[in-house]
């Protein structure tokens, strides 16, 4: 994938399949939404996005934030240039 963002290679998530669900938890973190904001546009309750949260975080064995995010756009599940201001803060970060 041209223009890609590589992930640490101590991060590299191996054969991980994340259900629907939690790929779509996973955009609304890589989209800087909060957890109240990400229940509400999911229509679930806060513990179960929790639930789903601390599973990605398992799965993936990625364990912040900004990890997360580079994961999204590298598995092309957001675009970079449609991340808020939020998103964009948190992925400098992880430099």
């Amino acid at each position: 994938m041209q223009g890609a963002l590589p992930l640490l290679p101590w991060h590299q998530p191996k054969n991980v399949n994340l259900t629907k669900r939690e790929k779509e938890v996973l955009i609304t973190i890589a989209e800087g939404l909060s957890g109240k904001e990400a229940a509400f546009k999911l229509q679930i309750a806060l513990a179960t996005l929790k639930g789903h949260k601390s599973s990605i975080h398992s799965k993936l064995d990625l364990h912040s934030i900004p990890a997360l995010v580079r994961y999204a756009i590298q598995e092309e599940l957001v675009q970079p240039w449609a991340l808020n201001q939020r998103s964009a803060t948190r992925l400098r970060d992880v430099h």
